[in-house]
Parts: C-alpha cells; structure tokens; sequence
C-alpha cells in the first residue's frame, strides 16, 4: 500500500499543472505511465468536480485476485484540483512486508538505484503537444497553459547545430521558455535549438543539469532579442524534477508578493 501513496502522491504533484490548465494529452501520458507500474491495474485523473480528464487505456486482468483502490487528491497552493484513483491487486500487498524489510536493511538503495538506472537508459517520454499561438498581447507571443515561473536562468544554446552562445531564460514552463539571446546571434522562427542549463530546486541543493531540444515558435517584436522555446520532449525524470523548480520558484514568488500585498494593506489600514 506504501507504495502505491507514494506512486499517487509523485504523480499528483507533478500532474498539478496540466490539470489546472485542462492539458488532456499530459495528463493521459501520466495515466499510462502510472498504468505501467508493477500490479497497478488501472489509473484515472478526475478533475475537482469528479469529471474523468485521463483514464490508463486499458485494465490489466488478474485472474483470481480481487483489485483495490486508493484515491490521493490533487492540491494546488492548498486547494483541491482534482484526485488520481489507482487500483492494484491485492496480490501485491502480500509482498509488501517483505518489501519494507529490504528498506529497513538497506535492500532498498539497490532496489531504487536499478529503477533510476532502467528509467535513465530506457526513458519514458513524454511528448509535449503543440502550443496554439494567439495574436493576443505581444504579437506572436506564446500563450503558454502551462504554469510558469519568472526566472533569470543562464544558458548555453545551439541553433541548428551551430556552436552553443550564451543566453538567458526569463522564464520556464515544462513545455517550453523565452529565451533573450545576443544581437549578433540569428534566429528564425522553425529553428531547431538545443538548450543547456542547470538550476536547483530550492537554491541550497546541487544544481540540476538540463539538455533539451526544441524550437523556436515565435519571435518578439521589439528591440530586446528573445523568442519562444517549445520543448520537443523530456524524459519523466528531467519532466518530474523540472515541475518541482516551477513549483518551487513560482510558490516562492506568490509567498513574496502575499508579504508585499499584506505590507500595504498594512500601511493603508494605519493611515
């Protein structure tokens, strides 16, 4: 059952962007993956209302075993987005004592190192499906859906197998950025572009490295040089721990501007 929360609880907090922007293409690739896992039957992804947005496409059949569920909730900023239900048979749970003593004596480090080495060489990954562009607001600017988080991120880049120059990012969403690059440096929109950068999760950790491919779907119309990134596709580990920088860069931000919001208030109240 350990296991199984654990598996939930990992999949609700990296889904929580694509169910707030309604993104069913993400969503269906975390119900298959979820789907994937050892004696998992079935995954579904209801949004706050009960409305299945993904379901796993198929049930697995175990012959002879009754299946059971469990329902984690999808929170966002403390307020409930939605659950994920994930049924599993019941023959896994006969194992899962035996499981937790390997932990505790430290079989589990092997266990999970061979779990991170098979999804490191064999990643499973996710496409991300093609933005729709809007004229509103900047023009030709990308409206992205999914969250994002202001950053000031250095970065080294290649257009079309060029040698890499530096830029930055000034802002980053799972499914792509907008880079600001050199004068001297051209883009055209359709360029294939490899990026390179590293950031940490909380500003203490190690900085994780990130090599994505993508391309250039749109280019700013002013004197600052930038233009819109939309990443080809990330692996579910670099997806995951992508989602957990936004989450925490964006979380940080609100939790400034609250304080901010909360100072005038203040003043205003004494005045």
């Amino acid at each position: 059952m350990v296991f199984y929360e654990t598996l939930g609880k990992n999949f609700a907090r990296n889904s929580a962007n694509a169910i707030a922007a309604k993104d069913i293409f993400s969503l269906k690739m975390f119900a298959r993956d979820m789907a994937q896992s050892e004696n998992v039957a079935y995954a579904v992804i209801s949004d706050d209302t009960g409305n299945v947005m993904a379901r796993s496409d198929s049930e697995k059949s175990y012959r002879k075993e009754t299946i059971s569920d469990i329902i984690i909730p999808i929170d966002i900023l403390d307020a409930r987005w939605g659950e994920i239900k994930i049924g599993f048979s019941n023959y896994a749970l006969k194992s899962e004592a035996a499981t937790v003593r390997k932990y505790v004596f430290g079989f589990g480090f092997f266990i999970l190192a061979g779990a991170a080495a098979y999804i490191f060489f064999f990643p499973n990954t996710i496409i991300i499906p093609i933005m729709r562009l809007t004229t509103k607001g900047i023009v030709g600017e990308e409206q992205r859906k999914f969250t994002r988080a202001l950053t000031n991120v250095d970065v080294d880049f290649a257009v079309n197998g060029a040698p890499p120059v530096n830029g930055r990012m000034a802002d980053i969403s799972i499914a792509g950025a907008k880079l600001f690059y050199p004068d001297s440096t051209l883009i055209s929109k359709g360029d294939a572009i490899e990026l390179d950068f590293a950031v940490s999760t909380d500003g203490k950790s190690p900085e994780q490295k990130y090599t994505i491919n993508g391309f250039v779907t749109w280019l700013a119309a002013g004197k600052a040089k930038s233009c819109g990134i939309q990443f080809k596709s990330i692996n579910l580990i670099d997806r995951m721990k992508l989602a957990d920088f936004i989450n925490s860069t964006k979380a940080k931000q609100e939790a400034w501007l609250r304080e901010k919001l909360d100072g005038l208030a203040g003043n205003s109240t004494r005045h």
